[in-house]
Order: C-alpha cells, then sequence, then structure tokens
C-alpha cells in the first residue's frame, strides 16, 4: 500500500532553530525532506560518516570538515536540517551553536537521552531551539486521505507510517497477522534504539512497561508490582516505574489518559501497531513465533476493537475539542471536558454491530453527563437521544473546523 499523508506539524516547524524528536518510524526524515524548504541535508551515519544532500559532495569523513560547511552555511543564512544529530558529541554540537541564531538549523533525532541532555538544566544548548516533538499522524491529516474503497480499520495502524507498504488493505485481521509475523522483531528494535544509547540495562525496564501496559494494566501500582515479581525491579512500589513511564509518555510510546470525575491517571500503548503487539506476546510470547491467523484470530479482533475504539473516540474529540477524559466506572468510551471540567459531550464507539440495547446501555451510564452523546457506528439507529457519526462522516470531518 503506498500512500502519502500531510503533516500538520508542518505549522509548528517555523524560522529559526527547532529541534524534532520523536521515536524511530513516525516519518520525520520523510516529512523534514518532503515537506520542508532545505538547502543542504546531512545524515549522520552509525560508522561516522556523514551523507549529504545538497553539496557537491554526497559523503563526509571528517566531522570537523562537516562543522565547518554546517557553520558556513547557517552563517550565509541557509536552511540546513542535521537529521540523527544524537550521534554527535555535545562538544560538536556547542561549536555549531556557535553561531546562532544565524540561519536555520534543524536537528532530527530519536534518542531520548541526548534530548535529556540538551534540553535539560544546564545544557549550554538551552534556549536555542524550539522544540517539537513528532508523533504519529493525526486523524485530521490521515482520514481525508485514505482511499475511498480502503475501510476506516486500516486508519489507526497507517498513523504509524512505516506500516503502509506491508499492509494490503484486503483483510484487517489478515494484514495485522502478516504484519506482526514478518516484523516480530521490529517494535522492540525500534524501544531499544531509543533507549539503548544510554543505558542498555534499561531496556528490560521499558520493554517490561510496555507489555503490562499492552496486555491491559494501566495502573503504576500494577504495573510495578508485576515487574517487581518478575525481578526486573527491585521495589514493589509505583515509584519504581513512575520516572520510566514518564520517558515513555515523553517520546510518545505511552499516552496518559485522564480520569472523569478523578485525580488520578491511567496508562494506554501510544501507537496501535505497539498495542496489537504487546497485547498479542502477552498471549504468545512472540519470540516464539506467531501462530496460524486461525488460532490467534480472536485475540486480534478483540485488540483491533480496542484501537478502533481508542481512535475513533480521539478522533472525535479533536473534532468537539477540548480535553479528553475517561470512565472505566461506568464505563464510558470518551468524555469531553472544557477547561473548567464541565463537560461537552459523552462518545461510545460501537464498531461492530449496533443494537438498541446498545445505546440504550450508553444513555444510562451517562445520565449524569449533562451533555450530547455521540455513538461511532457503521449505521444509524432510529434515536433522537444520541448522536451518530458513521464512517462517511469521519472521513469528512474537518478537525480543524472543529465540531459543535
Amino acid at each position: 500500500m503506498k500512500i502519502e499523508f500531510p503533516r500538520s506539524e508542518l505549522a509548528d516547524v517555523g524560522d529559526g532553530w527547532t529541534m524534532v524528536y520523536g521515536r524511530r518510524k513516525v516519518g520525520k526524515t520523510y516529512m523534514l525532506k518532503r515537506f520542508v524548504d532545505w538547502d543542504v541535508y546531512f545524515l549522520i551515519g552509525l560508522e561516522g560518516s556523514v551523507w549529504i544532500e545538497g553539496m557537491d559532495v554526497d559523503r563526509l569523513d571528517s566531522m570537523d570538515t562537516v562543522v565547518d560547511q554546517v557553520m558556513k552555511f547557517l552563517r550565509s543564512g541557509k536552511t540546513v536540517i542535521i537529521d540523527e544529530f544524537q550521534r554527535i558529541s555535545m562538544g560538536t554540537l556547542e561549536r555549531i551553536a556557535s553561531v546562532h541564531p544565524d540561519g536555520r538549523l534543524i536537528l532530527s533525532g530519536s534518542s531520548m537521552g541526548v534530548m535529556s541532555r540538551i534540553l535539560g538544566p544546564g545544557s549550554p544548548l538551552l534556549g536555542r531551539f524550539r522544540e517539537k516533538r513528532v508523533g504519529l499522524i493525526r486523524p485530521e491529516d490521515l482520514l481525508g486521505t485514505l482511499p475511498k474503497g480502503l475501510p476506516l480499520d486500516y486508519a489507526p495502524y497507517l498513523s504509524d507510517p512505516w506500516t503502509a507498504p506491508l499492509l494490503s488493505g484486503k483483510g484487517i485481521h489478515g494484514d495485522l497477522h502478516r504484519l506482526l509475523g514478518g516484523t516480530v522483531n521490529t517494535v522492540p528494535s525500534l524501544i531499544g534504539e531509543i533507549f539503548h544509547t544510554e543505558d542498555r540495562n534499561l531496556s528490560e525496564v521499558y520493554q517490561g512497561i510496555l507489555g503490562c501496559i499492552g496486555s491491559g494494566a494501566t495502573k503504576p501500582s500494577e504495573i510495578a508490582s508485576t515487574l517487581y515479581h518478575r525481578e526486573v525491579i527491585k521495589k514493589d512500589s509505583a515509584s519504581h516505574v513512575s520516572p520510566y513511564i514518564g520517558a515513555l509518555k515523553e517520546m510518545g510510546l505511552v499516552k496518559e489518559l485522564s480520569i472523569y470525575g478523578k485525580k488520578r491517571s491511567a496508562y494506554r500503548i501510544g501507537s496501535p501497531v505497539f498495542w496489537v503487539y504487546y497485547y498479542m506476546e502477552s498471549r504468545y510470547g512472540l519470540e516464539r513465533g506467531l501462530p496460524k491467523l486461525s488460532e490467534v484470530e480472536e485475540n486480534l479482533r478483540r485488540v483491533h476493537h480496542l484501537c478502533m475504539e481508542d481512535y475513533m473516540v480521539e478522533t472525535v474529540s479533536r473534532w468537539i475539542g477540548g480535553y479528553l477524559k475517561y470512565s472505566f466506572e461506568p464505563e464510558v468510551d470518551g468524555i469531553v471536558v472544557d477547561r473548567k471540567d464541565r463537560p461537552k459531550a459523552s462518545i461510545e464507539v460501537k464498531w461492530g454491530r449496533i443494537r438498541n440495547a446498545d445505546v440504550d446501555a450508553f444513555v444510562e451510564k451517562t445520565e449524569h453527563i449533562d451533555a450530547p452523546r455521540y455513538v461511532v457506528a457503521k449505521r444509524v439507529l432510529d434515536r433522537d437521544d444520541v448522536k451518530f457519526i458513521t464512517p462517511d462522516d469521519l472521513r469528512g470531518m474537518d478537525v480543524g473546523a472543529k465540531g459543535p
């Protein structure tokens, strides 16, 4: 499947110096090279070589020469992109930063530790860069671009753009099964590349947290208890996992869920593809190989439903405008509130079969919420107590214009 999605994040990448960061494979390089008007592009290789576009040479092996060229271009007012900049030493970055604010410098990288050092207290580079985290493709960029014949079931996974060539569009369960079977090592590797640079011993903690959340744990206390009994952490305490959860959240790997009417939070995997991976890993141990589709399809169907529910709730909440909150007791898929925590809407997703009894239950659960009720479903029932949102509505939804 070959699809090109626009990236509205570009509206935030203006003039001046900008640091673009986020985990690998979210499309940072493609976005910058395709949609930013640049003069010279430098890619810092693993072996120390630097690959170049926009100069008479396409490769340099001397970092001193690279720095001289970057500083020359910036002094002349050019736009320079340095990709995988975390592979450059801090001293080298300081030399380049000495010409600030000349030109337009865009640094792009994936390593959490380097981001922390550059943006942390005491950094000589602090305050020189506008920060821009790039995550999944936003619903407003993706939904209107999907081919008309492609089911919306693919939208959550295409928000991770690296999946597009691996999905056929011929059936979501079969495609997810093939995606997992062909990329068993991809997801752990993507996580590892972000954190291995600093301390390889931490990878087990990060992978363990993601595994717990992917399998259904939502509270730090639940996660800590599980990892303690596995001997991944030394103490059964939420304080022992909270800093790691914070790092995962900062890189967009985990998202925090605000609970309606309560002060506590819960957590969920940020990427639908990662969610599917860790959900299935917790049940089948994917390192031993993925069972055939007929053996795992029921669980694939279940986790796909969870991903669709999450994606649709977020999409509708962005259209309505406000702050998305969740309720687990009673279970309400989404509640949108304003700045003063007053409800603006409640949302229910019924992506499979829908009956009047389902809508009745939703209405009953939200009787205490004085706001319009929205039901996302493939077909509309004859009701006047809820507003239905269909696949056609979603494809035409202008999130930027906002809803009612």
